[in-house]
């Protein structure tokens, strides 16, 4: 029985730095089949307008819509049910996670984008 070493989580960390309204992140996660994208933060977001999250390929293609922050907060339940269902191979291709803002931020702001993959299947060589 074989076990494909695999990331079952992959964790982003996104800075906004204060008097920000736009930031895009640029990172190249693990190979694999992305199932979710959560995002982990303290609330209240610091800034006193709407603020948007989008995640798109290295192409600009949109692949997470700009959309409330809220909606891709981890609820510390399980990540099952948590963020945005995006069923994405990555195949080492670079993403862009973006922040924007209605009005720049108040203070400093630290989110973490968790990208959930499907688990590894073992395989199994059986004789019979």
């Amino acid at each position: 029985m074989t076990n494909k070493n695999r990331t079952i989580e992959e964790l982003i960390e996104l800075f906004v730095p204060v008097n920000t309204k736009v930031l895009a992140f640029r990172f190249t996660p693990p190979e694999g089949m992305v199932l979710r994208a959560v995002l982990g933060f303290d609330n209240p977001v610091p800034n006193p307008g709407f603020v948007r999250f989008y995640l798109n390929d290295q192409n600009g293609i949109e692949i997470i819509k700009p959309q409330n922050i809220q909606l891709m907060r981890s609820r510390e339940v399980e990540y099952e049910n948590d963020g945005k269902t995006i069923n994405l191979t990555t195949e080492g291709h670079t993403f862009i996670a973006g922040i924007l803002c209605e009005q720049n931020m108040t203070a400093d702001f630290y989110a973490s984008l968790v990208l959930v993959y499907e688990p590894a299947i073992e395989e199994c060589n059986t004789a019979i």
